[in-house]
């Protein structure tokens, strides 16, 4: 009752972020506009078979759920470049089970149809919590989160979490990927990350009772505990937690009961 009241008096952000609201991040200046009809998603490299998929075809294997964290790496402390979603997809793992995979791979090198190009090891691709998703809160793709199919990989961040795939390559090297070649992170693996949402930067409190809220997340290594400041980290006490949709893979929202009295105070 008490997040979902801060809720209501949007002094928290929602547990699961409406599609309109998910952050969006591109390094392109016009996305690309997919057709279905045309699209096909091939896996090919160092399989024993090579795959290839309509739409249709996706769609009528995308039949897990999963609600996970996506954080973009540019995201700060505070920063808003992190939201959640239901991803409808297809595991992974089952298409390169059935691809088979030969000696020698290191790399999934995945495609998209921007010509942006991004790899995570042959092991990291196995992980069965890694989806090819074709639906977002329930409904398909839209264009600017990676429509006919994208992926979602939980614990990395969203740079390779490829958006308009249509192909996974199987490679025998450590391919480097587009923001890799510029000198960022391969692994990518997603930092601990914490928001106030409530109180404001700067906003005046009534002194009496108040309430601090906000979310933390940390990839695949859960939140135990939120501890709150409210004199620049010279003393600490516990928040209350509410329980993850789906631990470890999402966020929790936190609330911190206080007391506001006069003077300037900086929390943490």
């Amino acid at each position: 009752a008490l997040f979902l009241k801060l809720e209501e008096e949007k002094k928290l952000t929602p547990v699961l972020t409406p599609t309109p609201e998910f952050y969006q991040v591109s390094k392109n200046i016009s996305d690309p506009s997919v057709g279905v009809k045309s699209w096909r998603l091939k896996v090919t490299g160092l399989v024993n078979r090579e795959l290839e998929l309509t739409y249709d075809d996706l769609v009528a294997r995308a039949t897990t759920k999963k609600i996970t964290t996506l954080c973009c790496i540019s995201n700060e402390l505070n920063g808003d470049l992190i939201s959640t979603a239901e991803w409808t997809g297809l595991p992974l793992a089952e298409l390169l089970a059935e691809a088979g995979i030969k000696d020698g791979a290191v790399d999934l090198k995945f495609h998209a149809a921007d010509d942006y190009e991004d790899s995570v090891s042959v092991q990291i691709g196995m992980d069965p919590d890694n989806l090819i998703v074709v639906a977002m809160n329930g409904e398909p793709l839209p264009e600017e989160h990676g429509f006919p199919a994208r992926l979602i990989i939980p614990n990395i961040y969203g740079m390779k979490n490829v958006k308009w795939l249509d192909r996974i390559e199987v490679v025998n090297e450590d391919f480097q990927g587009y923001w890799q070649t510029r000198g960022w992170s391969d692994l990518a693996v997603m930092q601990i990350w914490g928001r106030i949402d409530t109180p404001r930067d700067g906003e005046t409190l009534p002194p009496g009772p108040s309430l601090a809220a906000g979310v933390a997340s940390a990839g695949d290594r859960d939140i135990a505990r939120v501890e709150v400041s409210l004199d620049d980290g010279q003393t600490w006490a516990d928040a209350i937690l509410e329980p993850a949709l789906n631990p470890p893979f999402t966020w929790v929202r936190w609330a911190f009961p206080f007391e506001a009295v006069e003077g300037k105070h900086t929390m943490r």
